[in-house]
């Protein structure tokens, strides 16, 4: 059960870095346009005496940690260093800042004074560990949006949580995951992205308009149930503010129809759809 749940973690971070890299395709673009064109790509050495050793000696809260460099990786969110170590963690670091983007850390966070039933008490030691490797953690503003559990049986309990940069009502690109296993060698996975803000968030379609718009593409009454939230999206060379909204209805029969409605804060233009199978 243990080695099948480590090959799920592996393949979930495959997954999240394949997700993330189609997600911010746009927006890395427009940072390589705009903010990076000047900026070099660090050297190698970095990885061994530079900046992105001294980050991941952070996250490790060793210095005696040895990096193994596996070369450059070229995502559509950016170029990274993969780099392991002799612990067996993982990471993947921003080639132009030595960010730690995204890593997978064995033991990374103590459980000594953590009582696994209490997602709450778990917060406050998972958060002060973002809060030290998050660069910008506090400059951002980064509010704590949820967090939940995963039972995964005789491999235990897998807690989530997510943190994001809010402007306004508007959740922004730069955010924060950690998904924490402590049934699994204390098994951490860190996902943490930080990108400028680039537009206004202030929507000219209400939350109430954007949820009738989306509520009438899918032919629903308001007694449909609707959730929505202001987003900022990649687009292009820019970002674009929109609202996100799902709805869901039961039918005559007690089936369920509705979706999701990607709906722009500004225009009122329906952007995407995607019903509910």
């Amino acid at each position: 059960m243990v080695k099948k749940m480590q090959k799920n973690n592996l393949l979930k971070l495959i997954g999240v870095l394949f997700g993330l890299s189609i997600l911010l395709t746009c927006t890395v673009t427009a940072l390589d346009d705009n903010n990076m064109a000047s900026q070099a790509i660090l050297s190698p050495d970095a990885t061994e005496k530079g900046i992105v050793k001294e980050n991941i000696q952070k996250f490790t809260g060793s210095q005696n940690v040895v990096i193994s460099n596996k070369g450059i990786r070229e995502f559509p969110l950016g170029k990274m260093y993969e780099v392991t170590t002799n612990a067996g963690d993982r990471y993947y670091v921003n080639a132009n800042t030595g960010d730690i983007e995204v890593a997978t850390i064995h033991n990374a966070v103590s459980t000594k004074s953590m009582d696994t039933n209490d997602i709450a008490r778990m917060n406050e030691t998972v958060q002060k560990f973002v809060e030290k490797n998050y660069r910008n953690f506090t400059a951002k503003k980064m509010t704590f949006v949820n967090s939940k559990i995963i039972d995964h049986g005789d491999a235990g309990k897998e807690y989530i949580y997510y943190w994001n940069e809010m402007s306004g009502d508007a959740y922004t690109l730069s955010s924060v995951m950690v998904s924490f296993n402590p049934n699994l060698d204390n098994t951490l996975t860190y996902i943490g992205f930080d990108r400028p803000l680039l537009i206004d968030t202030t929507p000219k379609i209400s939350q109430n308009d954007a949820e009738v718009i989306a509520r009438s593409i899918f032919k629903m009454s308001s007694a449909a149930i609707t959730t929505s939230k202001l987003v900022i999206v990649p687009n292009e060379e820019n970002q674009k503010l929109v609202w996100i909204v799902d709805s869901i209805e039961l039918d005559e029969k007690g089936l369920s129809h509705g979706g999701k409605a990607t709906v722009d804060a500004l225009s009122g233009k329906v952007i995407s759809i995607n019903p509910v199978l």
